[in-house]
């Protein structure tokens, strides 16, 4: 069966947030004077006093929060390891329904294919055990090919190292809050505006130490085992300790994919 995907095109970051709330059975005490603030005092003590039959509105109340979780790249290449995110938020009401969130979240991950891909039209072996997948090569990549003399130079795995920064904005909606008539609900609903800014960075290691005259050779990975264990094999190949040079020496951008999977 044939499928069509595209690498490292999009990152789908889902932040699944849990909050614990510790309410009594009017939600707050409506007698404690440190919710209301100092212009609206007037009007809660003659509240409090049966002199006027509407309570003071409370303090609009500030949020902190902490988010952790795994981070996650659906693509052609695959995660390698744990990818991990973290945000910081801080939100403030401005109402009983509207509430405004910034926050900044930062990730981390890393990734590799368990293949080899080639420069080629079509798909096809380098050895009778040995397949690869045919895409459109261009700058650095447009040297492997199938043909070339240079055994390291006939194919290589896609892996990429990626981080990324990014800053929220969000506009929330407490849709609970438009009925007056409900107890404290069990699940509280919420409309969201977002916006966001991401700034990202990644890499593709191809050759020792980033320099394109000692490229690894990925064809001496045994590619018919475990994916696990194709994953740890190219990982050994170019892990940094092996590599040496700054990161920023790999050479950066996706692979474009030209037709369809390698045929068993």
């Amino acid at each position: 069966m044939a499928s069509k995907k595209y690498i490292l095109v999009m990152a789908l970051i889902v932040l699944i947030q849990s909050v614990g709330l510790a309410q009594t059975d009017l939600g707050w005490d409506w007698k404690d004077t440190s919710k209301i603030s100092v212009s609206n005092l007037p009007q809660h003590n003659e509240f409090l006093n049966n002199q006027y039959p509407y309570p003071a509105k409370p303090r609009n109340m500030w949020e902190l929060g902490l988010s952790f979780g795994k981070a996650q790249v659906f693509g052609d290449v695959l995660n390698y390891g744990f990818g991990y995110g973290g945000a910081l938020t801080l939100r403030k009401a401005i109402g009983h329904v509207v509430s405004l969130r910034g926050g900044i979240l930062y990730q981390k991950m890393k990734g590799i294919d368990s293949k080899l891909w080639s420069t080629d039209k079509v798909d096809g072996y380098l050895s009778p055990t040995n397949g690869y997948r045919g895409f459109t090569g261009y700058g650095n990549y447009a040297a492997y090919t199938p043909n070339n003399p240079n055994q390291s130079l006939k194919a290589f795995t896609p892996n990429y190292r990626n981080v990324s920064w990014s800053g929220t904005f969000d506009v929330m909606f407490s849709l609970n809050a438009l009925s007056h008539y409900r107890a404290n609900p069990a699940r509280v609903v919420y409309l969201f505006g977002c916006y966001a800014m991401v700034n990202t960075a990644g890499d593709t290691r191809l050759a020792l130490g980033g320099n394109g005259s000692t490229p690894f050779n990925y064809t001496t990975v045994n590619f018919k085992g475990r994916e696990d264990e194709i994953h740890k094999a190219v990982n050994n190949l170019i892990s940094k300790t092996n590599t040496g040079g700054p990161k920023e020496n790999y050479p950066t951008g996706p692979v474009r994919r030209k037709n369809k999977g390698i045929r068993q």
